[in-house]
């Protein structure tokens, strides 16, 4: 991961799909508006609006919490994290169903003659990068229509699509 630590002003990785998909899951401390701050686990990052869903350890449970944009200031990732990490919901894909949702994807964006590239494990569609698991949750891009337009291509491709 790159070295979150030294970045703390939010405005300047929110601009990075990168850096914002390195975030999840991480353990941070967000300094809000308003001279408040809390600490937790990234769930997950509006790539439009940069809410941020945050799990908030109290106790031996998570309250989740919704940050809006707007009000995040500053946030940098915690070295000390909880020992109770809280378990991961999501279904864990294998690499080769991956590769099989890369290439499915990349099969649908050229069938809707929309130029479409691969760098490393990325789909790259101009401005828009598509990260793993290849869903709608991971396009990311500084244009938001451009995201939507995205998001909505990927959406109409049926779950039985077979590529050419």
């Amino acid at each position: 991961m790159e070295d979150m630590e030294s970045v703390t002003s939010y405005d300047s990785i929110k601009n990075n799909p990168k850096s914002l998909h390195l975030l999840m899951n991480q353990f941070v401390h967000i300094e809000l508006i308003q001279k408040r701050s809390i600490n937790g686990y990234i769930h997950a990052i509006d790539p439009e609006g940069y809410s941020i869903i945050l799990l908030e350890p109290r106790g031996d449970n998570y309250q989740t919490i919704l940050i809006p944009g707007h009000s995040i200031l500053n946030l940098s990732v915690v070295d000390s994290k909880p020992i109770i990490k809280p378990e991961e919901k999501a279904i864990h894909k294998s690499t080769t169903d991956l590769v099989e949702r890369r290439r499915k994807l990349m099969s649908w964006f050229k069938k809707n003659q929309l130029s479409v590239t691969e760098k490393d494990d990325e789909i790259v569609l101009g401005s828009v990068i598509i990260l793993p698991p290849y869903d709608i949750t991971s396009i990311y891009s500084t244009n938001l229509i451009v995201t939507k337009h995205v998001r909505d291509i990927v959406e109409k491709m049926p779950d039985n699509f077979v590529e050419d």
